[in-house]
């Protein structure tokens, strides 16, 4: 069983339709193909390779407040969404 994931008990699975935004704020990081989340004790790091970090920039949008969000719309993105949920970066909006 997993752990309890924010007020869920399990991990919820991505779809298609929804939004995802860090559980902290996170910020995709062009030069290091990777998203950094701003969260407590100190940041973390995902890196990606070439061929993941351009399928997660054609889903991200970035707001005013440098808040990232992602709004996946095929299988292969919703594949890396769901990684990203599963290692607590990612939540539902």
């Amino acid at each position: 069983m997993n752990p309890p994931y924010t007020t869920y008990s399990e991990t919820i699975k991505a779809e298609i339709g929804y939004s995802y935004r860090g559980f902290w704020r996170v910020k995709l990081w062009y030069s290091e193909k990777a998203l950094i989340e701003f969260g407590f004790p100190g940041l973390r790091i995902k890196k990606f390779t070439s061929e993941e970090f351009s399928t997660i920039k054609e889903m991200s949008k970035t707001f005013g407040n440098d808040e990232t969000v992602f709004y996946p719309s095929n299988y292969k993105q919703l594949k890396l969404i769901q990684q990203l949920i599963d290692i607590g970066f990612l939540v539902a909006d």
